[in-house]
């Protein structure tokens, strides 16, 4: 590698951090989503495609992951992969086509630039449509001790915190029939009796419709803080003070347990049958979260000569692991004619 080129590298990296610390809400001209319209797009699905901010300058930064940019979570979501988007907000009408963003994007000054957008819908699949329940959260580490001030024994590490529990998978009913070319998709969840109503084109696909009903895993524990070391022995002429003991380690957080799956059961009209050979449904229970660790306990301070040695800090215990969920979701899957033309179903 040249020398020019690695010095036009470097910057163009440093004009480039600079660019995100330095943006003035003055200088923005619009955020917007740039995906290609002809890809499968809908509720519940991934798609490929990134949000972009564009300068008056005609700078434009792709700011898909950036921490400075916040959305509406409930509605669209960053994936794991590049350049991927998931649309997790569920449809209230069967022909809702159209995915209402918001972006924020902090600038400095505190300032914070707003933009609304969209993305159309074309209901082609493959729809993975979740109900699963959220995970527990982690538990905050603790706090590893300061050093000693004013006493010489070492100070106690803080204890990691507990890991909150998952949550179990909804229950729901799941209502499937065909208008025309697409299929229709009614999801009930029988704990908020909320609805969502979803479209999917016709075709053949060997996983045209997934529905999840999982438990969340339980959260893990958070680690105990370490304990702080005992100041050393002082021997002078003024006066002489014993080495400090090691400060004990903090204890490790319990961990959260993880949550029963939800039960699923699906009726599936007699002129849809043909998506049931496409359709897979799980309800898995959640895994455990993992203890924390205890933290380790301090040094003890050097003991001068003529001075008796103390001892160590104690290690923190762990905490203790949670529990796997217990049960699978019940899950049903019955061919029968419903009446879905002016239905109680869908009001």
């Amino acid at each position: 590698m040249s020398k020019i080129f690695l010095f036009c590298f470097v910057i163009f990296f440093l004009n480039s951090c600079k660019n995100f610390k330095n943006i003035d809400i003055d200088d923005i001209s619009r955020i917007n989503i740039e995906y290609n319209t002809n890809q499968p797009l809908n509720y519940g699905s991934n798609f490929n495609g990134k949000i972009v901010l564009k300068m008056k300058d005609r700078t434009e930064l792709d700011i898909t992951k950036h921490h400075k940019l916040q959305l509406n979570t409930n509605v669209i979501q960053v994936g794991s992969h590049k350049d991927e988007l998931i649309i997790v907000e569920r449809p209230v009408k069967f022909n809702d086509s159209i995915v209402n963003i918001v972006y924020q994007f902090n600038c400095k000054k505190d300032m914070v630039y707003t933009q609304k957008d969209s993305v159309y819908l074309n209901f082609y699949g493959p729809l993975t449509v979740s109900y699963s329940g959220t995970n527990g959260s982690n538990g905050a580490n603790g706090k590893n001790a300061s050093a000693p001030s004013i006493f010489q024994d070492g100070k106690q590490g803080d204890s990691g915190l507990n890991g909150t529990n998952g949550q179990m998978g909804s229950n729901l009913h799941v209502y499937i029939w065909k208008e025309k070319t697409r299929y229709q998709i009614l999801v009930i969840d029988q704990i908020t009796f909320t609805k969502a109503f979803y479209n999917l084109k016709e075709m053949d696909q060997p996983k045209l419709l997934t529905i999840l009903s999982n438990g969340g895993n339980g959260g893990n524990g958070g680690k105990g803080g370490d304990g702080s070391k005992g100041n050393d022995g002082v021997i002078n002429a003024t006066k002489n003070k014993n080495p400090g003991y090691g400060g004990n380690g903090g204890n490790g957080g319990n961990a959260g347990n993880g949550a029963n799956g939800g039960n699923i059961e699906m009726f599936i009209h007699s002129n849809a049958t043909l998506i049931q050979k496409n359709i897979e449904l799980f309800s898995f229970p959640g895994i455990a979260g993992q203890a924390g660790a205890g933290g380790k306990g301090g040094k003890a301070g050097t003991a001068l000569a003529g001075q008796k040695q103390v001892s160590n800090g104690s290690n923190g215990t762990n905490g203790w692991n949670g529990m796997n969920g217990q049960l699978n979701g019940a899950i049903q899957v019955l061919i029968q004619d419903f009446s879905f033309e002016n239905s109680d179903l869908l009001k």
